[in-house]
């Protein structure tokens, strides 16, 4: 179903032979990602913390990053800010989810 999907635009996928497939945490970035992604990592300190855990940004922190330090135009700001909002619940998510596989490995040990 890919192949004939990749195939309407000219593509072909081909399977990386195995020993140059990349290990589970290698990932690819594409180039127009690059500036959000940096930025992402940058205000990582922004954290809001409760009871130990992440519990989400401090938006207002954020976004005054965002002003005074990155420039952010007011034009582009909804969708910087919508980005990094994005990567925040999955972060969150991803972090939730494993907090539940530790608690149920902890609860059958």
């Amino acid at each position: 179903m890919l192949d004939a999907s990749a195939a309407v635009f000219g593509l072909r996928i081909e399977e990386p032979e195995e020993e140059k497939r990349p290990d589970h945490d290698t990932f690819f970035l594409w180039p127009c990602n690059v500036q959000l992604w940096s930025l992402w990592w940058r205000i990582q300190t922004q954290w809001v913390v409760d009871d130990g855990r992440k519990s989400g940004l401090n938006y207002e922190s954020v976004i005054k990053y965002l002003k005074e330090v990155v420039r952010i135009r007011p034009r582009k700001m909804p969708e910087v800010f919508c980005c990094l909002q994005a990567m925040e619940r999955a972060a969150i998510d991803e972090w939730d989810k494993q907090r539940a596989e530790r608690q149920e490995t902890q609860t059958r040990s």
